[in-house]
């Protein structure tokens, strides 16, 4: 049987328990008397005052130094009671921790010879037990990675290769054409109507000189005046009464044509009536006369608008 080597180098766990397992595990007489020192627990314990609330760290390999917090610590040292369910040949080991205060104290890991980690628990002076894990031992002697060495230099960088002749390869055929689709329906378009001729245009002949005379009509005691009148230059407007509701109107210098005025009734004392034209007379270039009649036959008064050209 080849002798087993503890590691050594940067990175690896160096220390008396390394060496106290290096013994254990040449000299099994040794490692029995050393089981012999351990103190085992079992059956009911006392309740005990301490109350313990967390240990750090929650992990760790024999010889770990790990923290109890809690309430009511007292003294100077306090037991320890380490459960480990994957010890080989024995699971509960005991120990002794170091009270620091009332609230803090401080104990190691023990050895326990387990091959692979696993959960458990741990509790001081008997208070409420809190979760643990232990970390296998083969992990444990393999001892902290070592800090990687620096990167070489870069080599030289090689000739690039030349290009493959590989050749292309074939174009694919061509996909058919899928069909066209059809074409919606063009509504019909509504039929054109025949143009017409187009009409001569007539010669404007030439402008004349256009007349204008307006006024009002207004009758007392059978005598017959325009007021309001607004005549062209060279136009005059006579009126007359011939009988009740009949008048005659002539006119001077509108023209050469024979226009027959426009006749607008003015109401008077709330009665409505029309104004008609009775008869016509004309001379032209000289003279228009026209007679005008009420609808009732009563003298009122009415207006007039003669356009002459």
């Amino acid at each position: 049987m080849s002798a087993f080597k503890a590691p050594s180098g940067p990175g690896t766990r160096s220390g008396a328990w390394v060496a106290m397992v290096l013994r254990m595990v040449r000299r099994p007489s040794l490692l029995a008397g050393t089981l012999g020192l351990l103190v085992f627990f079992g059956g009911a314990q006392v309740a005990s005052a301490w109350h313990l609330t967390s240990v750090s760290p929650t992990s760790g390999c024999p010889g770990t130094e790990v923290t109890f917090t809690g309430t009511s610590f007292s003294g100077s040292s306090a037991s320890v009671q380490w459960n480990n369910p994957a010890g080989m040949l024995f699971t509960e080991v005991g120990t002794t921790a170091k009270v620091i205060s009332s609230t803090k104290a401080t104990a190691v890991v023990p050895l326990f010879l387990s091959t692979e980690s696993h959960a458990g628990t741990v509790s001081i002076d008997k208070s409420q037990t809190l979760p643990f894990t232990y970390t296998a031992l083969t992990t444990c002697l393999k001892g902290a990675t070592g800090a990687t060495g620096a990167t070489g230099p870069a080599g030289a960088t090689g000739p690039a290769g030349s290009n493959g002749a590989g050749a292309t390869g074939a174009t694919g055929a061509t996909g058919a054409t899928g069909s066209a689709g059809s074409k919606g329906a063009e509504g019909a378009t509504g039929a054109t109507g025949p143009g017409g001729p187009a009409g001569k245009e007539g010669k404007e002949g030439p402008a004349g000189p256009t007349h204008v005379a307006s006024g009002v009509v207004f009758t007392l005691s059978g005598v017959a005046s325009v007021i309001e009148s607004n005549f062209s230059p060279g136009v005059n407007v006579t009126v007359k009464l011939e009988s009740p509701g009949v008048w005659e109107i002539d006119a001077t210098g509108l023209g050469a044509g024979c226009p027959f005025p426009a006749l607008t009734p003015l109401f008077g004392n709330g009665e409505g009536f029309t104004v008609g034209i009775q008869g016509s007379g004309c001379s032209p270039g000289t003279n228009m006369g026209v007679t005008v009649d009420t609808s009732d036959k009563e003298n009122h008064e009415w207006s007039f608008l003669w356009v002459g050209i």
